[in-house]
């Protein structure tokens, strides 16, 4: 076969196109993929407080979802009785995390961190049944209750951001300001 111009633009063009179509891949030497470094487990403190956090942040999320699940036009009792579960079961969590975390530092009496364990149970009972009372009063259709169960239950929630970084020894934990609560139905 002869070898002309366009025969070697042709065979440049497939070239191109071929290279272009399967990457750098036949163009490159393999490289063997770096090795991963080898992680140091974090300390049982730490742990500890990843532990706290995180049930704090999952009592947040789930009383929020009540309080958001609530103010619904048609809200679902049976889901909301299984969030209401779920906050409970969560809470039992939270107060364990709290009451390891109060138990790692010796007894003293400049350390408060026992009594802030006791504050964190305080305010999950409180918690507790402010969302039963809500989930009571949107059984019955009061809707002027509601509304207050609401912001009681947002109240108790507030509490419990400011009780529960004292007993991990005041973690340094931001409290946004929380929504007003809208009226039911609206």
């Amino acid at each position: 076969m002869p070898v002309n111009q366009s025969t070697t633009v042709a065979l440049a063009l497939c070239g191109s196109l071929a290279l272009g179509l399967t990457g750098t891949a036949l163009a490159v030497d393999p490289v063997a993929a770096p090795k991963p470094r080898p992680v140091a487990a974090p300390s049982p403190n730490v742990t500890a407080r990843l532990g706290l956090l995180g049930s704090l942040g999952n009592t947040l999320t789930l009383a929020t979802g009540i309080v958001r699940d609530a103010r619904a036009a048609r809200p679902d009792l049976a889901k909301l009785k299984t969030m209401q579960r779920r906050l409970s079961d969560e809470g039992t969590r939270l107060h364990g995390f709290a009451r390891a975390e109060a138990q790692q530092t010796p007894a003293n009496p400049k350390n408060k961190k026992k009594d802030a364990a006791g504050d964190v149970q305080a305010d999950l009972d409180q918690l507790t049944q402010a969302v039963t009372k809500l989930l009571g009063d949107l059984a019955a259709g009061n809707v002027a209750a509601v509304t207050a169960d609401i912001t009681q239950v947002l109240a108790d929630l507030t509490k419990m951001v400011t009780d529960v970084p004292k007993v991990a020894g005041g973690l340094p934990l931001p409290t946004p300001p929380l929504p007003l609560p809208v009226p039911v139905g609206q």
